[in-house]
């Protein structure tokens, strides 16, 4: 298989991950991540944080305040294989300038930019149905631009 279509493909997958936080769509957000995901955000105050439940919340508290949706945009991605390429990747690092558009309640627009880098792992190897074979968001580093 051709290492730009698998690349195509784990920007793909970046974007749908993306596209759920905008939504607030825990479910569809948690599905692509490990349960034990890792992550530095500005969220967590400089410390490591392990495991879902950090960001569920972040979910939960959009929720309940009722927020617009956001545009989630990445600039200038970059996917680096790791583990060979193709079908021999084991792994994946796509970093990218995040983008997020939003409208406030008085209808003003404002963008703003942070800094990702988000460490992708294949879990299952592919198959007819499924080439690329399955990918877990196991890492996130965030910081503002």
């Amino acid at each position: 298989m051709a290492t730009d279509d698998l690349r195509a493909h784990l920007l793909k997958l970046q974007q749908e991950q993306l596209n759920a936080i905008g939504r607030g769509d825990y479910e569809a957000y948690a599905e692509l991540c490990c349960g034990r995901m890792s992550c530095f955000e500005p969220e967590a105050r400089g410390n490591l944080v392990e495991g879902l439940p950090f960001h569920e919340t972040y979910f939960k508290h959009r929720a309940a305040g009722g927020a617009t949706a956001l545009l989630n945009t990445m600039s200038r991605p970059l996917v680096q294989l790791l583990g060979g390429e193709g079908d021999a990747a084991v792994g994946a690092v796509i970093s990218y300038v995040r983008l997020v558009q939003v409208k406030d309640a008085e209808g003003k627009h404002a963008t703003t930019a942070t800094q990702e880098t988000r460490v992708w792992e294949r879990r299952r190897p592919g198959t007819g149905a499924e080439p690329w074979g399955t990918w877990i968001n196991v890492h996130l580093h965030r910081s503002p631009a």
